[in-house]
């Protein structure tokens, strides 16, 4: 499993943060844009399960699986209580073997790519209420605003970072 993208968003779907774990050179161009377009299109996809399951009984249900898959690339969407959602955007790698992580996660009962994802999601998660439950975090309601930028913390940026080098 490679990482690609991270978002985080709000219940409407606007962008708290985002980060790019492809390198971009003068050869290649940013794919923030062709990212941030597929986040975008699984907000429909998430508001749809959203609506087959309204309120999750277990935190288990917070993750809502593969979203959409396309050109190569897997959509993986999370909702927290909050209303707010976490979309992964990975791709396979046919080389890989399982990962450590997929192990201490549940090894052969939730196991592979999926074990990873939730991984990831659940070390997200708790990076996320460390940063929203700072009371000295000045907090934007999204990304771009005029004092900041939406979850732009120190250690939420350091375990976004941390993921990119275990993935990639």
């Amino acid at each position: 499993m490679k990482l690609h993208s991270l978002f985080v968003l709000n219940r409407h779907g606007n962008p708290l943060y985002h980060h790019t774990y492809d390198p971009t050179t003068d050869q290649t161009p940013d794919p923030s844009t062709k990212y941030a377009y597929l986040a975008h299109t699984s907000c429909d996809l998430i508001d749809e399960c959203l609506l087959a399951n309204p309120a999750p009984k277990v935190s288990s249900d917070l993750y809502l699986g593969l979203l959409q898959t396309t050109e190569g690339l897997n959509i993986y969407g999370y909702v927290l209580n909050t209303g707010a959602r976490f979309v992964l955007i990975v791709s396979e790698d046919p080389t890989a073997t399982t990962s450590p992580l997929a192990v201490a996660a549940g090894g052969g009962t939730v196991g592979g790519v999926k074990g990873e994802i939730i991984l990831v999601f659940q070390q997200l998660h708790a990076a996320y209420i460390a940063l929203v439950c700072n009371p000295f975090h000045e907090y934007m309601a999204e990304v771009g605003g005029d004092e900041g930028e939406g979850c732009v913390g120190g250690k939420f940026d350091a375990v976004v970072e941390e993921l990119g080098k275990i993935h990639s």
